[in-house]
């Protein structure tokens, strides 16, 4: 059953379980195998997670921490759900953000998906596919968050969305699992505001 949870200043979450079926996760876990993985240093720091960038304009570079992504077309297949996530949330969406965490201790720092080409106020349409891992929320402002304001569970073909203001007022994060979990494949929708596509 869907989940809405209203936050601060206009900020929203939907979390949408088993969005995904066993079939479309085991299809997206076996495409993503040819995905242009790259592992970029964050802001000059290495990290575990890979990353993939595609869009519908070939010329939607994007950028973030430093990293510069050059896109390669949305899959058929990620062109399917980018379709189905249009219709169930009204927005358009032309890009997506592939992120391949190997193992639990393969993790993302706080951060907002904030950057000038997604625009004031972007929805972010999240797909979780593989091992559960925990995402956490906390109010934006300096510094590190201390503690999460909240931490939800995502499972394996989970859709969670990102919407309102939720980019300005807040900051996620995927946190190391602290025990043996295998990969998690994410897949993170979002429309490129000065993307002619």
């Amino acid at each position: 059953m869907e989940r809405r949870i209203a936050l601060d200043h206009g900020a929203e979450l939907v979390l949408v379980p088993a969005f995904l079926s066993a079939r479309e996760r085991q299809a997206l876990l076996v495409e993503s195998q040819g995905y242009p993985w790259e592992r970029q240093p964050v802001m000059g720091v290495p990290t575990l997670r890979s990353n993939a960038w595609f869009a519908d304009d070939a010329g939607a570079v994007y950028e973030y921490s430093g990293q510069r992504w050059v896109p390669v077309a949305l899959t058929p297949l990620q062109a399917e759900l980018r379709d189905r996530l249009e219709a169930s949330l009204e927005e358009r969406m032309n890009a997506v953000l592939a992120g391949f965490y190997p193992h639990g201790g393969a993790a993302v720092g706080y951060h907002a998906d904030d950057e000038p080409i997604l625009g004031a106020n972007p929805t972010i349409a999240s797909l979780s596919i593989g091992a559960s891992r925990i995402f956490q929320i906390a109010p934006a402002g300096r510094g590190r968050p201390r503690e999460p304001e909240l931490e939800i569970a995502l499972d394996d073909g989970d859709l969670l969305v990102m919407r309102g203001t939720f980019q300005t007022h807040y900051r996620h994060a995927l946190k190391k699992a602290a025990r043996s979990v295998g990969p998690r494949l994410n897949l993170s929708y979002r429309r490129l505001t000065t993307s002619s596509a």
